[in-house]
């Protein structure tokens, strides 16, 4: 019997390295494969989208001018692409943002818009800048859009921004710079999914309904002032790399509690087994 628990112990001793050696090699190629292929998904779909409050330059006055008025719509439909032995959550989002400003001078100015782009390397499908229905020209940098109408004293003008993007994992709207001050304030955000996450230090919605296939979103404010954005992370689908890692890692337990239901029984039926016979059974279970 000693010998039998001598050669049980070495067997268990062997295939729990083995085990060891196959949860590292794929913890170990899950870890170095994953900011590389992370960056290729960024490369050829788009990074993680933050779209800013726009802002307006109003001619004669130096500092730029908050919108009184935001109607913002983001509709997120999520797409799961595989690399490697991980799932990224990406997705394809329609924006359209309705920014009301008032030319408060005495005279007729020149309201210039000034529109931020939420990810520098990314492609913007269908971006269009119209004031009362009728398209605006503007030009474009690596940052962002801007476009401008004359607005007579006293009046407001509403910059419609829309345009068609893809992203990765979370898709933010900044409402500014540390604790800033956002008046009537709309957004709403539809997504394809029902498992909404929302990260830490990031302001909830005011409203959410459940709509078929997924969820409909609103953060309102009236008067808003915060340091907080509002931030949408995708769901996350079971990653296949990690999950074998673990599994592999806590695979010599089960095999332990095999190799003492079958000592015990083999025991008390007087069943002699060669410790060989564990060898091949060891070696069957890590096979299958």
């Amino acid at each position: 019997m000693l010998k039998r628990i001598v050669a049980i112990l070495i067997i268990l001793g062997c295939s729990t390295g083995a085990w060891m050696v196959l949860a590292g090699s794929i913890n170990s190629r899950t870890d170095s494969s994953g900011d590389r292929l992370k960056l290729n998904i960024s490369s050829t779909w788009g990074a993680a989208q933050q779209q800013a409050q726009p802002m307006a330059i109003i001619e004669s006055i130096a500092d730029p001018t908050a919108a009184e008025r935001s109607r913002v719509q983001a509709d997120l439909d999520l797409e799961y692409r595989q690399k490697g032995l991980l799932w990224y959550s990406t997705y394809v989002v329609k924006f359209a943002g309705a920014y009301t400003f008032l030319n408060a001078t005495d005279a007729a100015r020149r309201v210039t818009l000034n529109f931020y782009f939420p990810a520098q390397k990314a492609m913007y499908d269908d971006l269009t800048v119209s004031v009362n229905g009728e398209a605006l020209p503007f030009s474009s940098n690596d940052s962002g859009i801007s476009a401008w109408a004359m607005v007579p004293s006293q009046q407001r003008v509403e910059f419609v921004v829309k345009y068609g993007s893809r992203g990765l994992e979370t898709w933010r709207y900044n409402l500014g710079k540390d604790v800033n001050r956002t008046k009537d304030f709309a957004l709403t955000v539809k997504t394809n999914f029902k498992e909404v996450d929302f990260p830490a230090n990031t302001l909830s919605p005011t409203e959410k309904m459940a709509k078929p296939g997924g969820m409909e979103l609103v953060w309102r404010y009236s008067n808003l002032i915060s340091g907080f954005d509002i931030d949408v992370a995708m769901p996350e689908k079971l990653q296949p790399g990690p999950l074998a890692g673990e599994i592999s890692g806590f695979a010599p337990i089960s095999l332990l509690l095999f190799f003492f239901v079958m000592f015990v029984v083999t025991t008390v039926r007087k069943v002699e087994l060669h410790p060989m016979n564990y060898f091949f059974l060891a070696a069957v279970i890590g096979d299958n």
